[in-house]
């Protein structure tokens, strides 16, 4: 009897396969989602859960504000809860890289830096190797990817000293210039927020390891421990946190005795230094004290020495004077003689000189008339030898003429010839001749006259010869002259001598009193120098006083401090301190929100397709229970059949719908993960728990339809079941009443209308199911609405600025002008606005956020760099006061921040300040809080200074962005980095892109679970009508008119669900999104108008397919076999 029902389960699997495959589909859907996306969180959280334990990630860690010691490890690893304890040092620094800054979290590595078992917190080197010695380090991979150096470059750390246990400033790192040596992954630091810190901007972007050598401090800031039986837990499950709570137990009943150790060792150290250093200042004291009598001694010494060299000065000036008296008088004495002498000889010389001008005056005559005498002698001697030669020549010429010789001398020729200008006749010649003979002895006899003259001249006057008495008058002016020259000689010799020793008086007086003056200048000087030697020593008294004062209070500071050391705080921390272990354990934990939602829309269609397929295949078979009824089966027995169906279409169906869902969704909504944290590829588990809790769901949907369907049909009696089903009574409908619509309906729309209404089972399955799949597919675009128009928001409706200049340091006044003017040169710049942004922290009910606070220092230009207003309002804009701040809108859900409450606000320095919060501002990446300065320096006490620049510029490419970042940065004094926001904007884009797989994984399903929906529902439709369609096919309606009969209703109930999966779609999608935030990011939560379009779209093309596949099955009726009486 079993193997009978069995053999007719198959076949009717076979005979109806058609709908076998919808519930086998529906199932594999349903169990496959849920077991996937339920699998997904326990598989990233197993994921990170065994990374760590490769990785030998520490349990707890010890920090401590005195720092920790190696007798603080070695009382750690005696305590049995602790398996290892290991300590290091971590600080931030500075790395430069070109013209840019980057701000890292420097770390030792642990004495043990080999991958062995029990080093905690193993590193993965990804490329080369750990460090060796102290002139090496390691850096993460991004470190390499975001700046320009590789494997093997040396890199400069810029990083504050230290203070040790004696109290001496040292520097940190023994070497700060280290060899890149590798790159590795640690596990410390799996998300991308490395923390935040007081250097550069804020944030630590990277994270490099040192070798431990390289560590000048002799304590740890950190002790990292693994505990007992730790690594045989998950680090999520409960058990592993009591274990962790037992150990920090633990280590809190010796933190106390450990703590008291430290403070007495630095209070011993610090006492002993200061009674060293008061010893010291007691020596010094007295140095001081004797060094300023000594000074004063020399002072009083030296004004001795000065008033004996004063005195004799004044003795040698007075002997000078004189000295200089007597040799003046003497030197007068002797121009006195010289003058008189000068007369003697002027009036002599006058006579001389009067004397010789007489005899010059003889003499000149003399010389006229010796020169008139000797020019006519001379003249008569010219002219008695030019007689004679005249004469001589008559006699040749007559001689020439009485012979008539024509051999004439040459040489008397050559004489006549030339004083005479033509050769005229010898008679010529000899009458010219004697004219000239004639004339010459007429001017001899005047000359010898004259002569005569000049004779009887000079006999009267007693001159015989007038040469000697020339010569003797010249001999007689020259010895007179002579003498008045030796004269004047004398006198000017005399001059001479006198002047010289008027000169030598004078530069020996000169010179004395020089020597004397500057003996007094000297003296001047020195009494100068006494003067300021008497002050300097008076300074020096007031500043050895001063500073005697000062080391007395540093003395009295030191001991107040001594007494006032405080006893260390020890911070016992585990995992959960982490952030990014946190934010990871978060994300798996909205992930697993995620499948508190979807699964249970899937399994609702489910448990209704069941439902309506298995009434469906009852109610056909319903004349075959009647006879297994009447034949004896009981009513288990006939039930089996069709639980045996259900079953196998539920197991199948599940089966593969685990396989997929445990192999395909986990990995793909890690490996999006993957873009934000790192860890290792998902490993993919098969979770039993959802395993058996999806099968049994999908089995209870199914199966527990399927009793349901059986149940009402065991119900009746054989006989009843053995005959058709009687069909519902006809009554008027709802839209029957409405006389002026119905009056206007053909006949066959009358028919739908009925229809329609009549059967309300199917009419409410229908529209549940096609509007939840519409939900489904519309809050799949909504989330994508949500992630793609969260960028173009934030970058392009609220932060309106271009770039980010971060300053090398907080700046003010004339360098903070420079700097704008600087910026505003360059050629796209249109403007800037000088802030300062800082990294503060809010706590509030445990709940503690890291926050960038702004302060613009020109609170009215702040809307043309940033925009500040509501969500919901866009018209509502907000300005910044002093009478509170604005908060971004994420940070206010996250705390629970209204308008009008107080918020404590921790500083960068520490310092925390309440203050009021005015608005809530619209915004979505990171979170945000704005402040006035005079708010600023009112609630900390100081006056800001200003670390970034914004800067709007008009629109450029990317090759003119870098142009102008290079140009930016070119100004290393004062820049340490530029950001462009096209950059930044890029970069979220790129990850939020990464999310359309996950919309699209649900947008698929939601699509296949809306075909799978209708197709079973219209297949249902038809197959309960068979004989009404035969019917009205016999009655002579055509394929396409039998087509519009049965489609219009599907059209009409497919309308009517996708409008109600329009408002399911809305709030589904709104829970989506408040489920699947992050922290630092709000979605925004605007749906568009083409989301509903395309969901309405996507199903009514699955509408359509169906409709298709439904006109081809309407085509293939036997209307014959339809026909045939079950009677």
């Amino acid at each position: 009897m079993k193997k009978a029902l069995l053999k007719d389960c198959f076949k009717e699997i076979v005979k109806g396969f058609k709908r076998f495959i919808s519930i086998l589909l529906i199932v594999l859907l349903g169990v496959g989602f849920f077991a996937g996306i339920k699998a997904t969180s326990p598989d990233m959280k197993l994921t990170l859960d065994t990374y760590f334990d490769d990785l030998n990630v520490m349990d707890i860690q010890v920090i401590s504000t005195l720092g920790l010691t190696d007798e603080d490890i070695t009382e750690l690893e005696k305590l049995d809860e602790i398996e290892n304890a290991e300590g290091t040092y971590q600080t931030d620094a500075i790395v430069t890289a070109g013209d840019e800054q980057f701000v890292v979290k420097l770390e030792s590595l642990t004495s043990e830096i080999s991958n062995e078992e029990n080093t905690i917190n193993n590193l993965q080197v990804t490329n080369g190797r750990l460090p060796e010695n102290q002139n090496e380090c390691v850096v993460e991979e991004g470190f390499l990817l975001g700046t320009d150096y590789k494997i093997g470059d040396t890199i400069k750390i810029d990083v504050d000293n230290i203070t040790d246990d004696d109290g001496n400033d040292i520097a940190l790192l023994k070497n700060n210039e280290l060899q890149i040596v590798g790159t590795v992954k640690s596990p410390m630091y799996i998300s991308s927020d490395r923390g935040t810190t007081k250097l550069g901007s804020g944030v630590i972007n990277y994270y490099l390891y040192v070798h431990p050598d390289n560590i000048n401090a002799n304590i740890y800031t950190n002790i990292y421990l693994t505990v007992q039986g730790a690594r045989d837990l998950r680090t999520y499950d409960d058990k592993y946190e009591d274990l962790i709570e037992e150990a920090e137990d633990e280590i809190e009943k010796i933190a106390d005795a450990r703590k008291e150790a430290r403070y007495n060792a630095l209070y011993d150290k610090a006492y002993q230094k200061l009674q060293d250093a008061k010893n010291e200042f007691e020596t010094q004291k007295a140095d001081g004290e004797k060094q300023l009598q000594d000074a004063e001694n020399e002072i009083n010494s030296a004004k001795n020495q000065l008033e004996q060299g004063r005195n004799e000065i004044a003795a040698n000036r007075a002997n000078a004077n004189n000295e200089f008296n007597e040799a003046g008088k003497q030197l007068l004495d002797a121009k006195n003689t010289l003058e008189q002498n000068e007369n003697d000889f002027n009036a002599k010389k006058q006579e001389a000189e009067k004397q010789i001008s007489d005899y010059e005056t003889s003499l000149n005559e003399l010389k006229q008339i010796q020169t008139q005498y000797n020019n006519l002698q001379n003249t008569l001697s010219t002219s008695k030898s030019q007689l004679e030669i005249l004469e001589k020549q008559l006699e040749e010429l007559e001689n020439q003429a009485n012979q008539g010789q024509n051999n004439v001398n040459n040489s008397v020729q050559n004489q006549i010839a030339n004083e005479v200008e033509e050769n005229t006749s010898n008679e010529e010649q000899i009458e010219t001749l004697k004219n000239q003979i004639e004339e010459l002895n007429s001017s001899i006899s005047r000359i010898e006259a004259g002569l005569l003259v000049i004779d009887k001249q000079l006999e009267a006057q007693g001159i015989t010869d007038i040469n000697q008495t020339v010569s003797s008058i010249e001999t007689a002016i020259q010895t007179a002259k002579t003498e008045l020259e030796n004269g004047q000689n004398q006198i000017d010799s005399a001059k001479a001598e006198l002047q010289s020793r008027e000169e030598q008086l004078n530069s020996t007086k000169s010179s004395t009193y020089a020597e004397l003056d500057s003996a007094e200048r000297r003296l001047d000087e020195s009494e100068k120098q006494i003067e300021e030697a008497e002050v300097e020593l008076a300074k020096s008294r007031e500043e050895f006083n001063s500073k005697i004062a000062d080391a007395e209070k540093e003395l009295d500071d030191a001991e107040e401090e001594v007494n006032s050391i405080e006893r260390p705080t020890w911070y016992i921390l585990d995992r959960q301190q982490n952030a990014g272990y946190v934010s990871y354990m978060q994300d798996t934990d909205r992930v697993a929100n995620l499948a508190q939602v979807f699964p249970i829309v899937f399994f609702i269609v489910a448990a209704l397709i069941s439902l309506t397929s298995m009434t469906r295949m009852v109610e056909e078979q319903r004349v075959q229970i009647g006879t297994l009824k009447a034949l004896g089966y009981n009513k288990l027995q006939i039930a089996s059949k069709y639980i045996i169906y259900a079953t196998l279409a539920t197991v199948i169906g599940g089966a593969i719908g685990l396989v997929i869902g445990f192999s395909l969704l986990p990995k793909v909504i890690a490996d999006i993960y993957a873009m934000v944290y790192d860890v290792p590829s998902v490993i993919l588990a098969f979770n039993m728990q959802y395993a058996t809790i999806g099968m049994l769901v999908a089995m209870v949907c199914t199966i527990g339809a399927t009793a349901y369907s059986c149940y009402k049909t065991l119900k009746q009696k054989p006989a009843t079941l053995m005959r058709p089903k009687a069909p519902k009574p006809g009554k008027r409908v709802l839209l029957e009443r409405i006389t002026f619509i119905w009056k206007r309906l053909n006949f066959t729309k009358k028919v739908t209308a009925r229809n329609i209404f009549r059967y309300k089972k199917r009419f409410m399955m229908t529209i549940i199911g096609v509007g939840g799949c519409t939900a489904l597919i519309i809050a799949g675009f909504g989330l994508r609405d949500a992630i793609s128009s969260m960028i173009p928001s934030q970058y392009g409706k609220i932060d309106l600025y271009n770039i980010s200049v971060t300053l090398k340091d907080e700046y003010k006044n004339e360098e903070l002008e420079n700097i704008d003017n600087i910026l505003k040169d360059y050629e796209y710049t249109e403007d800037v606005l000088n802030a300062n942004v800082q990294s503060v922290t809010i706590d509030k009910d445990d709940n503690t956020q890291s926050i960038q606070l702004i302060v613009p220092q020109n609170v009215e230009e702040l809307s043309n760099f940033i925009v500040l207003e509501s969500r919901t309002n866009n018209d509502e804009k907000y300005a910044l006061d002093d009478t509170g701040v604005i908060i971004t809108e994420k940070l206010s859900k996250l705390l629970d921040i209204k308008v009008g409450d107080e918020i404590k606000i921790v500083n960068s320095d520490d310092k925390e300040c309440a203050v009021k919060v005015n608005a809530i501002t619209e915004n979505y990446i990171y979170h945000y809080i704005y402040m006035t300065p005079n708010l600023y320096n009112q609630l900390y006490d100081t006056r800001i200074g200003y670390n970034v620049v914004y800067v709007n510029t008009t629109d450029m490419t990317e090759e003119q962005e870098d142009g102008l970042g290079e140009q930016i940065l070119s100004n290393g004094d004062y820049i340490s980095g530029v950001t462009f926001m096209s950059n930044t904007e890029n970069i979220f884009a790129e990850v939020m892109n990464n999310m359309d797989l996950v919309v699209w994984i649900l947008i698929i399903s939601a699509g296949l679970l809306a075909f799978v929906v209708l197709y079973n529902l219209l297949n249902a439709n038809i197959t309960e009508r068979i004989r009404e369609l035969a019917t009205i096919k016999v009655l002579g309606f055509y394929d396409k008119e039998v087509y519009d009969y049965i489609s219009r209703e599907t059209i009409i109930l497919t309308i009517l669900g996708m409008l109600v999966g329009i408002g399911g779609g809305y709030f589904l999608t709104l829970y989506i999104i408040k489920t699947c935030e992050i922290d630092m990011l709000m979605f925004n939560p605007q749906i568009t108008v083409w989301s509903y379009l395309f969901g309405v779209l996507i199903t009514a093309v699955f509408a359509i397919i169906v409709n298709i596949i439904t006109y081809f099955s309407l085509k293939k009726i036997d209307m014959i076999e339809s026909l045939k009486s079950v009677e």
